[in-house]
């Protein structure tokens, strides 16, 4: 009995010490294959046992309700997969704690590949096949985050191969948006497309990288409204304000393209560079005292500026 609770008291130091505890605790055991930070990717949804943990007082957790949890912890450590699996899969089923379901998930990969995960993942309960995707789906997009490419993509493919059919529409808004981006970033723009947009009709902003997209695809008209939405989320990204306008520009809606400059204040904010779109821009529109305006400006920001010393017919008057 006292080696029982000094080896859960063990396990609940590991689980609520500081993140090199934690790692300490993933990479001795093996039981997972994550940093901590990914750990604390997942463990942060509703149905979250280790933070759930986090927030329990000392002196409650030997309630009933943890005691499956931490005798299965207690007995990874203590190398009994048996009574491991036992405990840690009866509390996953009593009260869907995805931090056990991931643990037994480690040890079925452990002993025999993502063959045998999968196999053996109904015996867990009706959900855990939706519940392990999920935790896949999210680890796959800290990794897109840390920029481990080839993790993120392998627990993408586990994910989504886990997820039951027909259920894409239902996953959080910020795993699709998580999906879309590792698509986007590895320029598989026709796979990024319906992930971003399930983020988006989620209400989680996607508006970026979908705009972007619709470019690529030539569909400007569609792209303005997203640049819009984006601006008012980064309006001091003076990139992506010529972005917009180049899209704008080429949808035929100059003035649009004119009040995304416009709204620059002041005007020199957009640079040489900007400046000059912004001179082009009135120009198109036939308002030449605003494109001369624009181009006055750019001579003082870059006196050599050939395009706007052309423009304002200086070629000749001997200015610098």
């Amino acid at each position: 009995m006292r080696l029982r609770i000094v080896m859960i008291l063990w396990a609940a130091v590991l689980l609520l010490g500081s993140g090199r505890a934690i790692g300490g605790f993933v990479r001795f055991s093996g039981f997972l294959h994550f940093s901590p930070t990914e750990v604390t990717e997942f463990m942060s949804g509703t149905h979250d046992g280790c933070s759930q943990l986090k927030a329990v007082p000392e002196s409650d957790f030997f309630l009933p309700r943890w005691s499956l949890y931490l005798d299965g912890v207690a007995a990874l450590l203590a190398g009994q997969s048996a009574q491991a699996e036992a405990a840690l899969l009866g509390d996953y089923r009593s009260r869907r704690n995805p931090a056990a379901l991931l643990l037994v998930a480690n040890q079925w990969r452990r002993a025999g590949g993502d063959e045998a995960l999968v196999a053996r993942l109904p015996e867990a309960g009706p959900f855990a096949e939706r519940d392990l995707a999920e935790y896949y789906l999210s680890l796959a997009g800290q990794c897109r985050v840390d920029d481990q490419w080839v993790l993120a993509r392998r627990y993408l493919n586990l994910g989504l191969a886990l997820l039951p059919p027909g259920q894409e529409d239902s996953l959080k808004p910020f795993l699709c948006r998580r999906i879309g981006e590792i698509y986007y970033y590895q320029g598989q723009y026709e796979l990024a497309e319906p992930w971003l947009r399930r983020a988006a009709s989620g209400g989680y902003s996607a508006a970026l990288l979908l705009a972007r997209i619709l470019v690529r695809q030539q569909n400007f008209d569609e792209a303005v409204p997203l640049f819009r939405q984006s601006l008012r989320d980064y309006p001091n990204d003076m990139q992506l304000r010529l972005q917009a306008v180049d899209a704008a520009r080429r949808a035929g809606q100059l003035g649009q393209a004119r009040a995304f400059l416009m709204a620059v204040e002041p005007p020199e904010k957009l640079g040489v560079q900007g400046l000059v779109v912004y001179a082009q821009v009135c120009h198109e529109l036939k308002d030449l005292p605003c494109a001369r305006r624009q181009y006055a400006r750019v001579i003082q920001l870059d006196p050599h500026n050939q395009e706007a010393i052309k423009y304002l017919g200086l070629e000749n008057s001997g200015f610098p």
